[in-house]
């Protein structure tokens, strides 16, 4: 499967999706396995919230799983624009690590907490 922003990290090896975060105005892009800071990327690289649905379609279409992943993950629907596309990207990672596309140890621990 292609990777919407492929990372591969320089201090753990870890290759597949980066996590997002909102810093401030910024988004910033991390390593999900050693949190270290990678760069600060344009919010127009962020993809949107309908490409990023299909792609966990691609991946699972087990629609109990995908909503046992928004209640792990705190999903909120009613979010928009940005927003939104962020809490889809965060859905996605999540579901791609559950279904060992990514394994992450460190970030999925830190879901499950």
């Amino acid at each position: 499967m292609e990777l919407f922003i492929p990372h591969e990290c320089d201090v753990c090896g870890y290759t597949g999706e980066p996590k997002l975060l909102f810093r401030g105005p910024h988004i910033q892009k991390m390593c999900p396995n050693c949190d270290k800071h990678v760069k600060f990327i344009s919010k127009s690289h962020v993809p949107d919230y309908r490409e990023i649905k299909s792609k966990i379609w691609v991946i699972t279409q087990e629609i109990p799983f995908i909503e046992k992943i928004k209640q792990q993950t705190g999903f909120n629907a009613a979010l928009i624009g940005l927003e939104l596309n962020m809490a889809y990207w965060k859905l996605y990672t999540t579901i791609r690590i559950e279904y060992g596309l990514d394994f992450v140890e460190s970030y999925f621990k830190k879901l499950t907490v």
